[in-house]
């Protein structure tokens, strides 16, 4: 039976607003991360009491407001607890040890669904030599693991590697949609392990593949505008330290295949005075400079700027040859994870200071030159270490950013249908145009919630006769299209 709405007074928007006006209350749950705050890696020492030690210690998930100063760690901020023991769904521990400061970076994924991390596969309070120190262990015995947590709080460490960075640390993770992951670390072994690697979603043990090993002490992997950029601490293999372009050996920007020289391209040299990079953010702020991804074709990227653990904050621009250093933002005790948003042509920078065990800093920074003031928003609680910041995720469908899947964002999609745009105008695949691939994410996630997982579907007010019919016409609309899009 073909209905037609327009013959019974009612058009599509008209459907879904009122089937989001009725209250479909959802089930008792833990609060997940709302959209546009930071979500802050924080490493606990293994026994409550008991100082930062190089032994297994449990990671979290913290959630802090981007403007609001001097906030504190509590029940309210911990949003996340990662797992420190394997389980039955496949998941495995994900640890780290709380006296390095260079692991613990965490990302968010390009899609904006997915925060990931690396951790290790050991025991907190265990007794042998690896839970001890798991970084210091071959991977064939401590597996290096991949964390994937979702804007519900969701986390997936099903994805383990035996044969990446034996003997030291693994340092971050990023993705584009959380099916494909580029890893970052070092390794005292092996120098087969090293480098930045790539591997899928539930990769089994010894598959991961090194796409770029030159140099192979690996800070960071982020990626910018489908290009995946790694940072390098210290010069390795006669290169210098800086921002490398990753996947020049195979002319691919998003690399999937094992680098036959191990080469990369290190576009960004820094100060040989600088202790960095560790993390970095990079953006288009100049619309007449284009630079090369991998593969030969052009992106916007013209700006960056990079965690120093003794100077701050450098910045770099590229003049539409090569890059060049701007300045420092002098940040006190210096800078290891950092992120950054441009809004209306100004950036922010969000980071977290130092390599200390404990009590380092959540910071911002709005770019306004050499002098720019820095605002502390949380410090970490004593003997408890915050690492990487990142955005917190998005859920799927959620154009509106409140943190609900609902008549809202259809609308979002709808007044933009068939328009280039990015998320928050309904372009939920991020392909650049809002479609029907857009709507089919929209429709499998309706009413999905961060407060709580898929609603039940009791009614809490019972509407009129006349509105269940209404809503009646709605659900059959919506399961023909749901049926059209599976087909």
């Amino acid at each position: 039976m073909r209905i037609h709405l327009t013959r019974i007074g009612l058009t599509r928007v008209s459907v879904m607003a009122l089937v989001a006006s009725l209250s479909f209350p959802g089930f008792s749950a833990a609060a997940g991360l709302m959209p546009n705050n930071l979500a802050v890696l924080r490493i606990a020492p293994p026994e409550t009491g008991s100082g930062p030690s190089d032994a297994a210690s449990p990671v979290f998930i913290e959630q802090f407001s981007k403007t609001t100063l001097n906030q504190t760690v509590s029940n309210a901020t911990t949003k996340v607890a990662l797992p420190t023991v394997a389980s039955n769904t496949g998941n495995r521990a994900l640890v780290l040890s709380g006296l390095s400061g260079s692991n613990g970076g965490l990302t968010r994924s390009s899609n904006y669904y997915y925060l990931t991390l690396g951790g290790y596969n050991a025991t907190v309070g265990g007794l042998t030599e690896n839970d001890a120190d798991p970084g210091s262990a071959f991977s064939s015995e401590v597996a290096r693991v991949i964390g994937k947590i979702d804007a519900l709080g969701t986390v997936d460490t099903t994805t383990a590697l035996n044969d990446a960075y034996d003997g030291d640390n693994f340092r971050n993770v990023a993705t584009t949609d959380g099916t494909k992951f580029w890893t970052a670390g070092n390794q005292s072994y092996d120098s087969t392990t090293h480098g930045v690697r790539y591997a899928p979603l539930g990769a089994p043990g010894n598959t991961s593949l090194k796409v770029a090993g030159d140099p192979g002490n690996i800070n960071r992997v982020q990626i910018f505008d489908g290009q995946v950029y790694a940072s390098a601490r210290s010069p390795g293999g006669g290169v210098d330290r800086g921002v490398y372009l990753v996947g020049t050996d195979t002319d691919e920007a998003l690399p999937t295949t094992a680098s036959p020289d191990e080469n990369q391209v290190n576009i960004i040299k820094t100060d040989p005075s600088s202790t960095g990079p560790y993390d970095f953010f990079m953006a288009n702020l100049n619309p007449s400079i284009n630079t090369l991804r991998a593969d030969g074709t052009v992106t916007g990227i013209d700006t960056a700027y990079l965690a120093d653990t003794s100077l701050g904050i450098r910045k770099y621009v590229h003049n539409g040859t090569a890059w060049q250093f701007a300045y420092n933002i002098a940040v006190a005790g210096g800078v290891t994870g950092l992120t950054g948003e441009v809004i209306d042509g100004k950036v922010t920078l969000y980071g977290i200071t130092g390599l200390a065990a404990a009590g380092n800093r959540l910071i911002s920074v709005t770019d306004n030159g050499v002098g720019s003031a820095v605002s502390i928003l949380a410090t970490a609680p004593a003997n408890n270490a915050f690492r990487g910041v990142a955005f917190t995720p998005y859920l799927p469908g959620d154009a509106t950013l409140d943190g609900v899947v609902d008549g809202a964002d259809y609308t979002k999609w709808a007044d933009n249908y068939l328009q280039s745009g990015g998320f928050v105008q309904g372009d939920f695949n991020s392909d650049g145009v809002i479609d029907g691939a857009d709507y089919t994410v929209w429709a499998d996630n309706y009413l999905l919630n961060v407060n709580g997982p898929s609603p039940s579907l009791a009614i809490s007010a019972v509407p009129e006769p006349a509105t269940w019919s209404l809503l009646a016409v709605g659900a059959a609309v919506l399961a023909a299209a749901r049926w059209r899009a599976k087909r």
